[in-house]
């Protein structure tokens, strides 16, 4: 038998592979055409038999055009592939940043960046190095290469621009790296390597930056408020501390343990300028450092010129340290009498209202949330990384508000607090003086509490002949409309009203409070209120016996306000306030002495309505033992 089938040497004529294919995708074959082998009927071709080969044969019609249609078809369908696996690559390499940061918002929420224009201004700047950089598991590998092997680009699992942004969103945000690892779909492992190879890098990068300024430069960005009061202030120093997971080891626990935090941290100095960046960054040490040791072996007192000044708060005893080499310490006075001096108030006050920059330096500092939970001892390898990039990227946020500080800034003027204090001492001594008021102060409304309002109402009714007297010396517009509100007796006759009611309602507000009171006479204090309301309610209508200030508003005469529509709705406000306590009067007196109980019969009734899970017969024999119990008895 023959291998080749068109030689005709085989038993049998095996089938045409166009009508093998055919058949097995399920389509009719189509049989091969010549002249001889077709005849016409009735105008249908009908083939006679099937040949081997087909190259010569005319299509049927119409074949050529449904084969250029499907033509155009395929293409087309190939540029929208091709299309798509484009968007597919671009996506891919833009998608997370671009996904998560569409807004400033979202930038500042995940890069502490304050916004697109500072981040990609950052990022430009340290892009060109960054395309160099080698993972820290590579990197651990490097000595062991060849140059040439050293030199070869490795493989990413993500864009550039991306693995900076996974670091952010762990540092800033304080994402998990399984949260991470889900985002941007890599592995756990791959998270790990690339926030530790960033935070060596950015570590780095800018710790080379020379942050530290210059005296010139510090005198020229330096506050008004720092100028007109410290101008040799160079740098403003303070501590702070981080919690670490506490280590196994005994002797590890002792050096990591703060006695101030009374758990167990890292401790880290920062240094900020008088206009706000942070000039210094120490590394960070065991929580057990004292605050003098610390500056000592941080470096920070290399960089002293002669004349600096240091500000600082009472824990940083280093003054002779700085003395030592020309340069001056600027803390609080220390108590030394049974209280301040004037002038020790006056310097205490303005040093913590200028200090108040480098605590909001350090608030800025934590607010990258990888700080918000114990710092594990998987990270204490580039802990110091981690805090020293976070300390210098927050130079990148937005200035600290220094403006803002304006109301402090004058706390610590001393001029201006003392003449501040002189122009309101003067006016309330004028006013006292003028009108010859027997009173010694006007209370001022701190908005802490609805009881200082009743005190402020009286203490205005009180001096409200000697209010408008003053107001009325002083002929100033503002002064107007509270003249005329006084001198209008229909809305004065109100805020009698008010003085009385509010009066009254602080009374019952000061029974309630204090010490050594049972609920037996928290409710007897309230029912006897609210019995009292019903009283002022009647008292409206007749003598005002209740109602002093009312009384001498109106002069006896009929008041123009129907106020007993406001006590009825105060007296269905306890109701509804106090509806929840539906003690009997013989359940009160059993909870105050079991002994003043007289019927025992109305006591279970009231008590299973209080506690319906109870059994009445149980308490009523219980209560007829506890009285007949001679050691017991009064």
């Amino acid at each position: 038998m023959s291998r080749f089938i068109w030689n005709n040497w085989g038993e049998t004529q095996r089938e045409s592979v166009y009508n093998r294919v055919r058949a097995r995708y399920g389509l009719d074959a189509c049989p091969i055409l010549s002249s001889d082998d077709v005849q016409e009927d009735d105008g249908d071709i009908v083939p006679a038999g099937a040949a081997d080969h087909d190259y010569a044969v005319t299509p049927y019609p119409g074949a050529q055009d449904a084969a250029a249609a499907r033509i155009q078809e395929l293409e087309a369908e190939v540029r929208r592939l091709e299309t798509k696996v484009m968007q597919l690559r671009i996506g891919h390499s833009l998608s997370q940043f671009q996904r998560f940061c569409a807004s400033d918002e979202e930038l500042r929420f995940y890069t502490r960046f304050p916004s697109e224009e500072v981040f990609l201004a950052f990022w430009k700047a340290i892009e060109p190095s960054a395309s160099t950089l080698v993972y820290w598991s590579k990197a651990q590998k490097k000595g062991q290469t060849t140059e040439m092997e050293a030199s070869q680009s490795y493989h990413r699992s993500l864009p550039l621009i991306d693995e900076f942004f996974l670091y952010c969103c762990r540092v800033s945000a304080g994402l998990q790296e399984k949260v991470l690892a889900d985002i941007f779909k890599i592995s756990l492992s791959t998270v790990s390597r690339t926030i530790i190879t960033w935070a060596n890098y950015l570590s780095l990068i800018l710790g080379s930056l020379p942050i530290w300024m210059s005296r010139q430069e510090v005198n020229s960005t330096m506050p008004e408020k720092f100028r007109q009061f410290c101008p040799e202030v160079r740098v403003i120093i303070d501590c702070t501390e981080i919690r670490c997971q506490n280590p196994s080891s005994l002797t590890l626990q002792s050096e990591v343990f703060s006695s101030y935090k009374n758990t167990t941290t890292f401790k880290g100095l920062i240094g900020v300028a008088p206009c706000g960046p942070v000039t210094f960054v120490s590394s960070l040490f065991t929580g057990s450092i004292s605050d003098q040791e610390l500056t000592k072996q941080s470096g920070i007192l290399d960089l002293l010129e002669p004349g600096d000044a240091w500000m600082a708060d009472k824990g940083f005893t280093i003054k002779s340290m700085l003395a030592e080499r020309g340069a001056k310490l600027i803390i609080p006075p220390f108590k030394t009498a049974a209280q301040f001096s004037k002038e020790d108030a006056e310097r205490t006050q303005a040093i913590a209202c200028l200090q108040i920059i480098v605590e909001r330096a350090i608030r800025r500092v934590k607010e990258f949330h990888i700080w918000d939970t114990t710092v594990p001892l998987t990270m204490f390898g580039t802990v110091n990384q981690l805090w020293t990039n976070c300390c210098l990227m927050s130079n990148f946020q937005w200035p600290l508000d220094v403006k803002g500080l304006k109301s402090a800034m004058k706390m610590a003027c001393s001029k201006l607090a003392i003449d501040k204090k002189r122009k309101v001492d003067f006016e309330n001594r004028e006013f006292k003086i003028e009108v010859n008021a027997t009173s010694d102060d006007l209370l001022l409304h701190n908005n802490v509490r609805w009881l200082s309002k009743g005190k402020v109402l009286e203490r205005f009714w009180a001096l409200r002949k000697e209010l408008e007297t003053f107001l009325l010396d002083q002929k100033s517009a503002k002064a107007k409309p509270f003249v005329d509100f006084m001198k209008n007796e229909e809305e004065m006759e109100v805020v009698a009203f008010l003085t009385d009611i509010t009066s009254h309602l602080n009374d019952l507000n000061l029974k309630l409070q204090g010490k050594n009171s049972t609920v037996c006479d928290l409710m007897s204090a309230v029912r006897a209120f609210q019995r009292k309301l019903e009283v002022f309610k009647c008292d409206l209508q007749q003598n005002l016996l209740h109602f002093p200030r009312l009384l001498d508003q109106t002069a006896g005469k009929h008041h123009r306000h129907n106020y007993a529509e406001f006590l009825e709705k105060l007296i269905t406000n306890f109701q509804t306030r106090f509806e929840d306590f539906p003690l009997g009067k013989q359940v009160l007196l059993c909870i105050e002495n079991p002994f003043l109980v007289k019927s025992i019969a109305e006591f279970s009734t009231e008590a299973m309505k209080v506690f319906p899970w109870a059994n009445a017969a149980t308490l009523q024999t219980e209560l007829i033992e506890l009285h007949l119990n001679l050691p017991f008895q009064p």
